[in-house]
């Protein structure tokens, strides 16, 4: 977790009650000013870089691992999230958000432009990267192949730690936020965990279930009035027609706060 996004931070404690939380900053010359934003008293802050903090944690609970990059790309990645799943027991979720922008692999070597192919290979185990991969390099079909090279990297990783688990995908989300992101994730089960979230039948209940292929998550930004308006009108069946709300907003953006409006976060600030 890390405190540049906060909200994670009050996810996980105010709607699911974990008291045990851990961020990791790599700003090291930001110590105070980290340690003063931390939310709660329980939020333990470590600083340093993600590969060195991950190899120092004890791994010795239950866990909820969120490695919430904004960074493209990078090998390093990897291996941290190969440090976690091998240190993981059944029942422990693990997750990743990365910038997932086509753009990322367009580098230029001596005035020459590489080959983004080749870049990708470059970043990641063949071994993890789609067949088709070539052919979904552009900027729409990108984060779809990132999400597919996770399953591939965190499957593999969990079927190699010999203890008899395996990886159920939940989470492969696409969104914006300032640039393209992805956000992949599941769980490390057991064969009894796993029989467990396949009777659940989640996939039925939740179309954001990894299972359905990538999801991208298309909400509008709001102001705060803006968002106590469309509030008032929530619950409802149909979305609100553009012509009837004081404000303009697209017939896409209605329906997609709609859909999600009970996850958004609320905010607001006081003046004395």
């Amino acid at each position: 977790l890390s405190l540049h996004d906060a909200l994670p931070i009050f996810m996980m404690h105010k709607r699911i009650g974990i008291t045990d939380l851990v961020t990791i900053e790599k700003e090291e010359s930001r110590a105070k000013r980290v340690s003063f934003n931390a939310p709660y008293s329980c939020v333990e802050v470590k600083l340093g870089a993600s590969t060195k903090v991950i190899r120092e944690l004890a791994w010795d609970k239950r866990t909820i691992a969120w490695l919430d990059y904004d960074d493209q790309l990078r090998a390093y990645m990897f291996d941290d999230l190969n440090q976690i799943i091998t240190k993981s027991t059944s029942g422990d979720v693990v997750m990743l958000s990365v910038n997932a922008e086509a753009a990322q692999l367009s580098i230029a070597e001596d005035k020459e432009l590489v080959d983004p192919m080749s870049v990708l290979k470059g970043l990641v185990d063949s071994t993890f990267i789609p067949t088709d991969a070539e052919k979904r390099l552009s900027k729409n079909q990108f984060p779809a192949l990132v999400g597919e090279i996770m399953f591939n990297f965190m499957k593999s990783s969990v079927l190699s730690t010999t203890r008899d688990l395996d990886f159920f995908p939940l989470f492969n989300f696409s969104y914006s936020d300032g640039a393209k992101m992805v956000t992949y994730g599941g769980v490390i089960v057991d064969a009894s965990d796993e029989a467990t979230l396949k009777r659940l039948s989640l996939g039925s209940h939740f179309e954001f279930v990894a299972q359905h292929g990538q999801f991208e998550i298309q909400v509008p930004q709001l102001t705060f009035k803006e968002k106590l308006e469309l509030d008032r009108r929530m619950p409802c069946a149909q979305a609100p027609k553009p012509d009837n709300l004081p404000f303009e907003l697209k017939p896409s953006e209605i329906e997609a706060y709609r859909r999600f409006y009970q996850e958004y976060p609320v905010f607001a600030e006081f003046y004395p």
